[in-house]
């Protein structure tokens, strides 16, 4: 994992459900997890942005998470898994410009050592596989651990 470290060692990982699977990323990257507001679309964006908010006066872009690690709506969990109130958005900074992830809902942040974060399998998801880091196996279950700057790339 390329997350910072935190004074004792281990990783900070911040747990959430996306397309009703636990995956987490690295907790320094998180500016911030807010409810969702109302989300202005954008015309013409790929089918995995679902639009832009206003954060405390900057513009953020919404993706939405289980669209972009490409899990259809047929293979997501049935409606009433999650409750609308418990969706949230996941802020982090690249590059000067913050984006929002769209995710079912927030779980916990994990302390994690390093020895724990196993690699990911690369047959697990195909050509999407490359959006994962590594998986760990802990008191939520398993979860995929996400690859922030591969979601933010350009296909």
């Amino acid at each position: 994992m390329t997350g910072t470290a935190n004074p004792v060692g281990g990783n900070l990982l911040a747990g959430f459900y996306a397309g009703g699977r636990l995956m987490a990323i690295d907790a320094y990257l998180i500016d911030g997890i807010v409810r969702v507001p109302n989300v202005t679309p954008v015309p013409r964006a790929p089918d995995y942005v679902r639009g832009v908010i206003n954060l405390r006066g900057s513009i953020v872009v919404v993706i939405d998470l289980a669209c972009r690690i490409g899990l259809a709506p047929e293979d997501r969990p049935a409606s009433g898994t999650f409750a609308e109130s418990d969706r949230r958005i996941i802020v982090v900074s690249r590059e000067g410009e913050s984006v929002g992830f769209l995710v079912d809902a927030a779980a916990d942040v994990m302390e994690v050592a390093a020895g724990e974060i196993k690699d990911a399998p690369p047959n697990v998801l195909g050509t999407e596989a490359s959006r994962f880091t590594g998986a760990y196996d802990g008191p939520l279950g398993l979860a995929s651990i996400l690859d922030v700057n591969a979601l933010l790339a350009a296909d």
